[in-house]
């Protein structure tokens, strides 16, 4: 059964993924308000939201009781928050209590004051813990110098202000939380019409109807093309090379993402083949396209952790990778990743949490959600010569694209760089 998507009376669109044969339900909702949509001065307020929604709700008198409701149910319940979207999920064996539950924490939720505070402060725990992380911290910082804020803000905010009081939060929830903005994603057993029918008793249509648009600024390339973040704790410098995609070629690389998926893998195993083997100056190195911020602050990259006395051969090899042709490649190799393509979407085509984990990607990044079957149809009728074709098309835009470095690492090891990035900037 194909894809199927209905907007129901309340406002609410609804995508069902119906797996003849399974025998549990995977829902979500997707909640397009995240860190780029933030408003200055509210900066976290979307993570903060993931964290607070189940804290109280009209039939549930606090946490436990709705994670109690949850357990005697069989549900798996979980949520984050991303960019550009929240997601919610609750997934079990019936739908119904899945229902119940989402339409809780999203549209009957209080904000009780004394439980928000005790939460907010595991909020700014949880942010300043990632503030260890130098993987982290590096790859914040790196779209920061391309992109600048809020794409290079971390999706918490700045650890050191999140204090929001019960009724701003409780504003800001009523105004971005709307359903007729939402979508319920289901995967399972369900039919659509019984999707529809709970979804249609349990959601209701919103009083105040006027929609607020969770349009993200504009986004402007960075004006500095070598940059650094000191940590002068670490061992190692953390490197990354990227090339900021244009609207033109991210409209290209989204028409095709099945071939430039196919040839950004193909290129990841050159770079690593070079870094590790050929040289032995690293034990990672890849090749990627960075899309989990906005549609519209994409990027080429590729990262590599080494040390001081290898930065220059790394990037090197960086400029030599991003230079191959599509003629470089063995046939062996590209039918090899075709295959591995195959695998990997043939796994989705029985896994519910990976039919609604691909539906949910299509959404972040504002496209339509796709039947995986055409997916995995389009990739039986992908040819040798279209990886080669969008190989050859990376290396023209990287030929005529500003590069950008970022380094992490002690001052020593970074070296003469454009600007150094203070983490607080952006933390």
């Amino acid at each position: 059964m194909a894809l199927e998507k209905a907007t129901l009376d309340n406002g609410l669109t609804v995508y069902n993924d119906r797996i003849p044969g399974a025998r549990n339900n995977d829902v979500s909702v997707f909640v397009p308000y995240g860190s780029v949509n933030e408003q200055p001065g509210h900066e976290g307020v979307a993570h903060v939201f993931e964290h607070c929604v189940h804290l109280e709700t009209d039939d549930f008198d606090n946490r436990t009781a709705l994670r109690r409701y949850a357990t005697a149910k069989g549900m798996m319940t979980n949520a984050n928050t991303y960019y550009t979207r929240t997601i919610y999920y609750a997934n079990g064996l019936e739908l119904e209590p899945n229902m119940h539950y989402l339409s809780q924490i999203l549209q009957h939720t209080h904000f009780p004051e004394e439980s928000v505070e005790h939460e907010l402060k595991a909020v700014r725990r949880e942010m300043t813990t990632n503030l260890d992380s130098i993987d982290r911290m590096h790859t914040i910082t790196s779209m920061d110098a391309m992109y600048g804020a809020p794409y290079g803000r971390s999706v918490g905010g700045f650890h050191d202000k999140i204090f929001f009081d019960t009724d701003t939060l409780k504003d800001l929830h009523d105004k971005y939380y709307k359903l007729g903005q939402m979508a319920l994603i289901v995967s399972g057993k369900a039919k659509l019409d019984e999707v529809a029918q709970l979804a249609s008793r349990y959601f209701e249509a919103d009083q105040d109807t006027t929609q607020h648009a969770n349009t993200p600024p504009v986004v402007a390339w960075g004006e500095h093309h070598r940059t650094g973040l000191v940590r002068e704790d670490s061992n190692n410098v953390r490197m990354s090379v990227g090339y900021p995609m244009s609207s033109e070629f991210r409209d290209t690389f989204n028409e095709r993402r099945l071939e430039f998926g196919v040839a950004l893998s193909s290129l990841a195993l050159s770079c690593f083949e070079r870094m590790r083997y050929d040289k032995g100056i690293s034990y990672d190195g890849s090749i990627y396209a960075m899309t989990f911020n906005h549609p519209d602050a994409w990027t080429l990259s590729g990262g590599v952790t080494t040390d001081k006395e290898n930065i220059a051969t790394a990037a090197t090899i960086f400029d030599e990778i991003y230079s191959k042709r599509g003629a470089d490649f063995e046939d062996s190799e590209l039918q090899g990743k075709l295959a591995q393509f195959k695998h990997a979407f043939a796994r989705q085509l029985l896994s519910t949490e990976d039919r609604v984990d691909s539906h949910v990607n299509k959404l972040q990044s504002y496209r339509e959600p796709t039947d995986v079957r055409k997916v995995m149809r389009k990739l039986d009728t992908t040819r040798v010569d279209d990886i080669r074709r969008a190989v050859d098309e990376i290396a023209d835009y990287a030929t005529v694209t500003q590069q950008y470095t970022h380094l992490t690492g002690t001052r020593d090891a970074i070296g003469d760089v454009e600007r150094i990035i203070d983490q607080s900037e952006i933390a």
